[in-house]
């Protein structure tokens, strides 16, 4: 029977490996790696306006809806 999703037992092989660490590059400093996600910047205000249409108790129907019914 195939699983659905993954479960933590799939993993517990893993879970007390150490983390691996590159004998040949040095680590990315952290400002070097945020900067890598700058381009989601473009994304910023989202959870504001996700968080105001949640407070104004708008209706997000559920993606396992039938939300198509007439198209």
């Amino acid at each position: 029977m195939k699983k659905d999703k993954p479960s933590i037992e799939d993993y517990a092989d893993m879970l007390d490996m150490p983390h691996p660490v590159s004998q040949r590059h040095i680590p990315m400093p952290r400002e070097k790696r945020a900067a890598q996600f700058g381009a989601f910047a473009a994304l910023s205000g989202y959870d504001e306006i996700i968080a105001e249409a949640k407070q104004a108790g708008a209706a997000w129907p559920r993606a396992d809806e039938d939300t198509h019914k007439n198209h």
